[in-house]
């Protein structure tokens, strides 16, 4: 959890003394603190505050709960810090987190706290954007935050997670399996995780996880493990089946001038390519796993699309369009 409170300088870098900054473990509870009441718009109380904290720890340490104390003084730190501050609601008994408003002396602001995976004016933007409720709409997904929580506690505390799944048109099962990374995809999120039982690297849908919990074993993640490497190139979260899909191909469309503004601002993949310009057509390439997601993308985009290569997924897309045009036949 990263990210950088500024405390008003009152002295020089060079005067203050590094013992008198806040501890480290500090540090992570305040970040803790901002983040959890960033993703609550209408507030936490302390009991919600409490919950959530002790999912956060380590299975071994969810023993501890955080003390209304505790959180006083948290409140007061990041009050000191002169950028944010907790605001409580006295009739709901909820904490809001809020920012401070204040003009920069010519010293400058000492940096405190540097966390690297979001800075307080992105924190800043995301409060100010509050006062835009109902005129901002984003697309509807589904909620899995309890999970998520299990899921994230368990990556964090490296523990083997046991989770409950239902596959679309099977009997559900349970299973035991090391939780790797996760990846939001269409509105859905889902969980990249080793199952030693099956000897192989899976990937489950969170919506169709009804349960799931941190068991006592653990697991080490493999040094050379990277989520993006795993992903490179897929579309989607799901790499082939078939064994023609196992492996990376150049995939070459040919697309209308008008769907060809469309992938040019917001691309299918970031490995695309225009090779050529025509009057009424453009050509790009990519290096992907050719795919049924990809392929259904690709329908997505109807008659504005052609595939050119491979022939594997030029024959999917014939079949599957053929598919289609016998549900319309009279």
């Amino acid at each position: 959890m990263n990210f950088i409170f500024m405390l008003h300088k009152k002295k020089s870098i060079e005067e203050k003394d590094p013992e008198q900054k806040i501890p480290v473990m500090t540090k992570d509870k305040l970040g803790w603190m901002v983040m959890y009441l960033l993703s609550k718009p209408h507030g936490a109380t302390l009991e919600e505050i409490q919950t959530q904290w002790k999912k956060n720890l380590p299975l071994e340490k969810q023993h501890k709960s955080l003390q209304y104390r505790t959180f006083y003084n948290w409140c007061v730190q990041l009050k000191e810090g002169g950028k944010f501050w907790v605001r409580t609601d006295k009739s709901s008994g909820k904490y809001h987190l809020e920012m401070n408003e204040y003009s920069h002396d010519d010293e400058g602001e000492i940096p405190l706290i540097n966390y690297s995976l979001i800075d307080y004016e992105k924190i800043g933007r995301a409060l100010n954007n509050r006062q835009l409720k109902g005129r901002v709409v984003n697309e509807p997904s589904y909620e899995s935050e309890d999970q998520l929580d299990v899921i994230t506690s368990a990556m964090i505390a490296g523990k083997v997670l046991h989770i409950c799944y239902e596959k679309f048109g099977e009997d559900g099962y349970e299973i035991d399996v090391h939780p790797y990374a996760l990846r939001s995809c269409q509105r859905r999120w889902y969980l990249l995780a080793y199952c030693p039982e099956r000897g192989g690297m899976r990937t489950y849908a969170i919506d169709r996880m009804p349960c799931c919990s941190i068991t006592n074993e653990t697991f080490k993640l493999p040094e050379d493990f990277s989520a993006e490497k795993y992903f490179e190139g897929c579309i989607g979260v799901f790499k082939g089946i078939k064994e023609e899909e196992k492996t990376p191909a150049y995939v070459m469309l040919k697309v209308s001038n008008r769907m060809s503004e469309y992938l040019q601002t917001l691309p299918l993949h970031k490995s695309q390519m225009l090779l050529e310009e025509k009057d009424n057509c453009n050509i790009f390439r990519y290096h992907l796993l050719p795919t049924d997601e990809l392929a259904s993308r690709i329908l997505a985009m109807g008659d504005e699309v052609e595939v050119l290569r491979p022939d594997s997924l030029r024959q999917k897309m014939k079949e599957k369009t053929m598919r289609m045009k016998s549900l319309y036949d009279d």
